[in-house]
């Protein structure tokens, strides 16, 4: 049998008709695919996406296949699967699609608990962290010009994460005159905040 008849047969419903056309043009959807794979690879597209849009492509270009037309069929078939295959690459690339396929289920495991729990955490929520770090630069700046020498050196350590007994052996001095200086730092802080 020709690719017309069953064309022809597989127009008609014949999915024994449809399955040997499948069959006959892999080879080309292997060959398109396989075409744009390194621009299928860089945006992180399944290829089995791609197969799915292939199909759906060829099914399209039996069911709407006219032999009047100044094309055999495997080239129409070929211009069919590829518009397809660039159609979908455009509209993945987009803007908006690459939002969409980056963004995390709110199922997603990260630090071995779920995202949601994870994004609602306070310290963990970037509006926090941004606003905090601004904050934190604001203060630092003022700390700089409010604060003796001494305190200052103890703030940036405070920052640091460092308890008053860790800055106590860093700095050389007694675990009491820290906690006396970060007592002053957090009074004029204070007061630098509510100026």
């Amino acid at each position: 049998m020709n690719d017309y008849e069953l064309i022809y047969l597989a127009q008609e419903e014949n999915e024994i008709a449809k399955e040997l056309l499948y069959k006959k043009y892999a080879k080309i959807i292997n060959m398109l695919i396989y075409k744009k794979y390194p621009k299928i690879k860089k945006l992180n597209i399944d290829t089995k996406d791609m197969y799915s849009i292939s199909l759906t492509a060829l099914n399209d270009a039996i069911n709407f296949y006219n032999q009047n037309q100044n094309a055999t069929f495997a080239t129409y078939l070929t211009v069919v699967i590829n518009n397809s295959i660039n159609k979908y690459i455009k509209k993945y690339s987009s803007k908006k699609e690459q939002c969409i396929n980056k963004a995390l289920s709110l199922d997603f495991v990260y630090s071995n608990q779920e995202f949601l729990n994870f994004i609602l955490d306070y310290k963990n929520n970037p509006d926090y962290c941004i606003s905090n770090q601004d904050e934190i630069k604001y203060l630092t700046q003022k700390a700089q010009k409010n604060l003796s020498i001494f305190e200052y050196e103890v703030y940036l350590l405070l920052l640091q994460n460092l308890n008053y007994r860790q800055i106590a052996k860093l700095l050389g001095k007694n675990p009491k005159q820290i906690d006396n200086a970060i007592q002053r730092i957090k009074n004029k802080l204070k007061l630098i905040k509510l100026s």
